[in-house]
């Protein structure tokens, strides 16, 4: 039986192909394994695919599977010789040795010297992972950087820029505090003779709309610094799932201080900072998503364009969470979330909908993923770092016992506690809790694990004693930090220590309590003016010498785009539902900036919440949804209430 024989050919806006005869399996195989969307052309008969690399190597392979010859046109072979010669231009992700970055090394000639050689009369060795990062995103065109926080995202991401020879306007989405202090500081350091505008609070609306409009003209590199607030719509969707258009612009509405005049920019790059907050999602429908996902979906790049996710935890708990990212950085490939949920995992229909379970082949999802993503670790680039030391003890005897300064409560904490559960559990098994209060019932839980207070309202106001606080001020006690500082001959001789934790009104309770014992300590949470937060980060990380030797935070705030390594220990005095939030606020510390020991100290009260969640978080199965959902939800509610 003769072979049989498929054209494939390149057009201007597409790749096609053309089969021999009418073959639904074929048809089918195509449709699935190519990026697309896929279209038929009616009129010419045959399929047209996305023009990309992944559309020809994925085309021979589904021919072979079906015996068919697949014959180029001259253009396609022109353009398929050309991008193979593209292709092997980009470096191996797992690669670690020195990449050549010539425009960097013209261009930013600070950064080409600090990746490739270091700053030796510092001790600070050469990062050439780095200059990996950097050519895989610039010459891959779309990229997430996952490395683990610490490792210099933001770095990879400026000489990505560079390498990429970009020119006009380039957009970065980034959380508050990156906006306003670590994309401004990086890129005044880096890339000094650059221009930058931020879209902010401080901004105007009238003002905001004007840089946005005046983004289009740039020709050449002039950044956008804003937060996802503004990027935030709703738009027309049609039956097809695309969005509907009048005179060529997308019918959309900003969603409270969202900024229209951004998504008339072609933009030169995007890049989103933190990504697994902005763009996790588990569905490519346009009508279901956030309206922050949708924006970002919503912008546009001009051909060639660069599109750069930056990540510390790209699967924010879970892997599956990493769908989101790669829709956004190839919707082409990664067009259906079920799709590639049953692909990588064991999946079961409860009755009601689809749970995930475990992967069933990491290797086989990672693999997939290397033609986006970049991942190293810090044991795997900086064997001169020194792992994080966890300070405290075991809970209990079983292997899966969670380590930390495991605390009785105070008494008069404890009693305010145990009235709290004995609350939660009534109404608990009265059915009078549903969802959100259940919630709200953990919340506070929590907070009197943390410390006596009492209720405002449905307001928790925390007060001490508190056994954390206890414990806090004999540790800094113990480190020479008190109310006499001032007869301390050498300040710098003394460490620093950063204290977290998810709630402000702690961590104000605190700052009152040290101030009350003379203690001085900086406050960063969400209430802080930006005016304050420069002053704080440059005391804590420039002034050895400052009497100010404490740094107050909430997760939140210090979780993500800060550089923290000015200390050696990080307290921490609670835990949020998922262990992710806790290590980005451990990374802020352990960083390669800085080659030190550092010490986590999570502080816990024992008999409270705070040992299931601490169990949960270290098992990795904590989930809010897997807290308030059917029967093993109840289960789980009353097993923490129980602190089991």
């Amino acid at each position: 039986m003769a072979k049989r024989l498929w054209a494939i050919g390149l057009d201007e806006d597409c790749i096609w192909i053309m089969t021999d005869r009418y073959d639904p399996d074929a048809n089918a195989a195509l449709k699935a394994n190519l990026p697309g969307p896929p279209r038929w052309n009616r009129e010419k008969g045959r399929w047209q695919f996305p023009v990309h690399w992944d559309t020809c190597t994925g085309a021979r392979k589904i021919a072979n599977k079906f015996d068919a010859d697949l014959r180029m046109t001259k253009a396609l072979i022109e353009w398929a010789t050309a991008e193979k010669a593209h292709q092997a231009s980009i470096p191996d992700v797992q690669g670690m040795n020195l990449v050549d970055l010539p425009r960097v090394r013209e261009q930013a000639p600070a950064i080409w010297s600090i990746m490739s050689n270091g700053i030796p009369e510092l001790g600070y060795p050469p990062r050439p992972y780095q200059t990996v990062g950097a050519a895989f995103a610039a010459r891959n065109r779309v990229c997430l950087i996952a490395d683990q926080p610490g490792l210099g995202k933001t770095i990879q991401t400026i000489a990505a820029i560079v390498e990429a020879d970009v020119k006009g306007p380039i957009l970065v989405v980034a959380p508050k505090a990156a906006v306003e202090l670590t994309w401004p500081q990086e890129l005044k350091r880096w890339l000094p003779d650059d221009e930058f505008e931020v879209i902010d609070a401080k901004t105007k609306p009238a003002a905001r709309s004007l840089i946005a409009k005046q983004a289009a003209s740039f020709q050449k590199r002039h950044w956008i610094l804003t937060s996802p607030n503004y990027i935030r719509i709703r738009a027309e969707v049609d039956e097809y799932n695309h969005y509907v258009k009048v005179n060529g612009r997308k019918v959309i509405k900003p969603v409270g201080v969202g900024v229209l005049e951004l998504f008339d920019v072609d933009w030169a790059a995007i890049v989103v900072d933190e990504s697994h907050q902005t763009l996790a999602g588990a569905t490519g429908n346009l009508k279901k998503q956030s309206a922050q996902r949708l924006g970002l979906g919503a912008l546009t790049t001009r051909d060639g364009g660069l599109r750069i996710a930056l990540s510390g935890t790209p699967f924010r708990g879970k892997e599956c969470y990493l769908w989101g990212q790669l829709n956004w950085l190839r919707p082409d490939k990664y067009r259906a979330y079920w799709t590639w949920v049953k692909k990588h995992f064991n999946v079961r229909h409860n009755g009601w909908g689809w749970d995930i379970g475990k992967m069933i082949n990491a290797e086989g999802m990672y693999s997939e993923a290397r033609d986006v993503m970049i991942r190293r670790t810090k044991p795997e680039v900086a064997a001169d770092l020194p792992a994080k030391l966890y300070g405290g003890w075991p809970l209990d005897i079983s292997s899966n016992s969670p380590v930390a300064v495991w605390l009785d409560m105070e008494p008069k904490q404890a009693q305010a506690y145990e009235a709290m559960v004995v609350k939660a559990t009534v109404d608990l098994e009265g059915g009078q809790l549903m969802t959100n209060g259940i919630l709200a019932e953990l919340t506070r839980l929590k907070q009197f694990a943390g410390s006596y207070g009492k209720m405002s309202g449905e307001q928790f106001v925390p007060t001490l004693p508190s056994n954390k606080f206890d414990w806090l001020v004999e540790m800094l006690d113990e480190r020479g930090i008190d109310g006499d500082l001032v007869n301390q001959p050498d300040l710098a001789g003394l460490p620093k220590v950063v204290v977290a934790s998810q709630f402000s009104q702690l961590i104000d309770a605190f700052a009152e309590g040290l101030a009350e014992k003379g203690i001085k300590a900086h406050v960063f949470t969400g209430a802080t003016s930006d005016k304050k937060r420069e002053v704080i980060k440059d005391d804590w990380q420039n002034c050895p010498e400052s009497d100010t030797r404490v740094l107050l935070l909430t997760t939140t705030a210090g979780g993500v785009s800060l550089t923290l390594d000015a200390a050696d220990e990080l307290v921490l005095l609670d835990h949020t539902w998922s262990f992710s939030d806790q290590e980005q606020v451990e990374d802020r510390l352990h960083r390669l900036s800085r080659i030190h020991q550092v010490v986590i100290w999570n502080v816990l009260s024992r008999g409270t919440i705070e040992e299931g969640i601490a169990r949960a978080n270290l098992e990795k199965e904590v989930s809010i949804k897997s807290i308030i959902d059917g029967a093993r939800g109840h289960d789980f509610v009353r097993s923490l209430i129980a602190g089991q």
